[in-house]
């Protein structure tokens, strides 16, 4: 690196009261002088990363979001779960590499072992995509704890999360009929661990 950063004494002056202000001691500024923090404040201040706060709980056997025109056919899962990276695992099953994939039904089967999450996790990442991590970006992420049935068609649907824009980050949500649509390679089970 070529520039080094010289704080001058009116911003040292503005740091100090600031940490005064927000009741730091000597010992905290110490701390935040050690490792890579700073780097993960300035990540922050430069929006590319989020502070995650507030409760990282989901009720899974709350009653799941029915958008209009669906019917809740079946909702899975029980008491408390707190998101975390390692809280989950994606599947993906061998026959949805090779060929046109799985059906819904065969899908439906092979899943019937896994604690899959449902609806009420897809709502909470929704709500914070922030969570999500950047390596599932590219997939469809399906929860398979929640099945609806579309009152028009009366196909029976389960949701995805799909990252919209690589780059930008942005997250929607999706039906995929379970009648008639076939899961590919990047069609990922989220399961709880």
């Amino acid at each position: 690196m070529t520039d080094k950063f010289v704080m001058s004494a009116r911003q040292a002056a503005e740091l100090d009261h600031a940490f005064a202000r927000a009741g730091w001691r000597a010992e905290d500024v110490k701390k935040l002088s050690k490792g890579n923090i700073l780097r993960e404040f300035l990540d922050v201040l430069h929006g590319k990363k989020q502070i995650q706060t507030g409760d990282l709980s989901i009720w899974l056997n709350d009653s799941p979001f029915v958008p209009k025109g669906y019917t809740l056919e079946r909702h899975t899962g029980e008491g408390v779960y707190r998101w975390g990276p390692d809280n989950f695992i994606t599947k993906v099953f061998d026959h949805q590499k090779v060929g046109k994939g799985l059906s819904g039904q065969e899908t439906l089967r092979l899943l019937s072992i896994f604690y899959v999450a449902n609806a009420n996790v897809l709502d909470f990442l929704l709500a914070r995509p922030y969570l999500i991590p950047d390596h599932l970006k590219g997939r469809r992420l399906y929860f398979w704890g929640t099945i609806y049935q579309n009152n028009r068609s009366q196909c029976h649907c389960v949701r995805y999360l799909e990252c919209l824009a690589h780059d930008s980050g942005s997250w929607a949500d999706g039906f995929s009929c379970i009648n008639t649509e076939h899961w590919g390679e990047s069609d990922y089970a989220i399961c709880l661990a």
